[in-house]
């Protein structure tokens, strides 16, 4: 069984010459086996943040994927979310089949997160972390 936690962590701000900005914000990532899921999107050169724990579970787009991270600019599901399928049991939950997606369209993009997964993760564990 994999192991989670909740660590703070920061996106950093930045002003871009000319024009534009980068947000700075301040988040609850999720941590893996004492690996940080956002810093590994992040080596794969995906700038997302992860959603609040109390929206796991909530179906938030048609097909029944979750999403654990999105936009950092907006926080919307229309510039792209990195989501999962999420399979709860008396004993586990799952994340599984990591992909990126939108509100707008179903097509999943799954190549870039082929190595993310499956997590497998005691269902007490799991509920007290996000707790």
């Amino acid at each position: 069984m994999n192991v989670l936690r909740l660590v703070p962590s920061v996106r950093p701000g930045e002003a871009f010459p000319g024009a534009g900005i980068r947000t700075r914000r301040e988040y609850l990532d999720f941590e893996i086996d004492g690996t940080g899921l956002g810093e590994s999107l992040r080596s794969l050169g995906v700038d997302v943040i992860a959603v609040a724990p109390a929206e796991l579970g909530v179906d938030a787009l048609p097909d029944g994927r979750v999403p654990l991270f999105v936009c950092p600019e907006g926080g919307a599901l229309g510039c792209g979310a990195v989501t999962v399928v999420l399979e709860r049991t008396a004993g586990e939950v799952v994340w599984r089949d990591f992909g990126r997606q939108t509100d707008y369209d179903p097509a999943v993009s799954r190549e870039r997160y082929a190595g993310l997964g499956p997590f497998r993760f005691s269902r007490a564990q799991y509920d007290a972390a996000l707790s």
